[in-house]
């Protein structure tokens, strides 16, 4: 499988962190870590004082899964599953499409979200959004989507 080069992700990497002003990113200005525990409980800030730099379990640190779980009926955490979102993305479209298989993606979108589908060998559709003039907004319309399932 070929994916061709990230362009966006060549881009961050040469400005991302040499600009003074980054209006391009999708995440918010971070945190400086005693900025994020100011927000914590005494039990939160033992955690992250005694927290080790090192391997975890394949499938994400148990008390993060625990607390995922939470938000589910009938979840336990086992039941979860913590990824980074690039190796989501990867790993549900290699289980998933094969070639030949039609795929709708929001576009404008993250490189990956589509190119991964392009590398094996998926028919890409793109949902483009549609600009609202009454409500100056732009907005993608379910519609759209329907047309595009029957191509």
């Amino acid at each position: 499988m070929r994916i061709k080069p990230f362009l966006l992700e060549e881009f961050f990497e040469k400005h991302e962190f040499t600009v003074e002003h980054l209006l391009c990113a999708s995440d918010c200005e971070p945190l400086l870590m005693r900025e994020l525990l100011n927000f914590a409980d005494t039990e939160t800030i033992s955690l992250w004082n005694d927290l080790r730099f090192s391997y975890t379990d394949p499938k994400g640190h148990l008390l993060l899964r625990a607390e995922i779980a939470q938000l589910y009926e009938d979840v336990t955490a086992d039941d979860v599953l913590v990824l980074a979102p690039e190796e989501e993305i990867f790993l549900s479209m290699f289980a998933t499409l094969q070639a030949g298989d039609k795929i709708i993606v929001p576009f404008p979108a993250y490189q990956s979200l589509y190119e991964i589908a392009v590398s094996l060998g998926c028919v890409l559709l793109t949902w483009l959004p549609h600009e609202n003039y009454a409500e100056a907004k732009w907005q993608f319309d379910a519609e759209y989507v329907c047309d595009l399932m029957e191509l």
